[in-house]
Order: C-alpha cells, then sequence, then structure tokens
C-alpha cells in the first residue's frame, strides 16, 4: 500500500507521526522572516535570496 501524502503546513493528510516531524519548522521559519526584515541591507538580501519552496 503507497503512504500517506505528506503536507509540510502540517495539514491532515498522512499519519499523526508523520504530521508531528513538521513541528520544528516553525522556529526556523520564524528566524527567516525575522532575518529578511534585518535593519542591514546585506544581511537581509542574503536572507530574501534564500528559497524555501518552489511555486
Amino acid at each position: 500500500m503507497p503512504a500517506a501524502p505528506l503536507r509540510a503546513s502540517g495539514g491532515q493528510a498522512g499519519p499523526p507521526e508523520a504530521r508531528e516531524c513538521w513541528a520544528p519548522v516553525a522556529p526556523w521559519r520564524e528566524g527567516l522572516a525575522a532575518l529578511r526584515r534585518h535593519p542591514e541591507a546585506d544581511v537581509r538580501d542574503a536572507a530574501l535570496d534564500e528559497v524555501t519552496a518552489y511555486e
């Protein structure tokens, strides 16, 4: 039987133990968002250059 699909947002798909693996992502994303608002242009530009997802 194929595995249930996983969603990065922690949505309903997949078994509960698979959804729990996304819990540590939020602090990392919050840190990157903070760096994207950094007052120094070089830091802000480097953070903006990071790609976390392709759409």
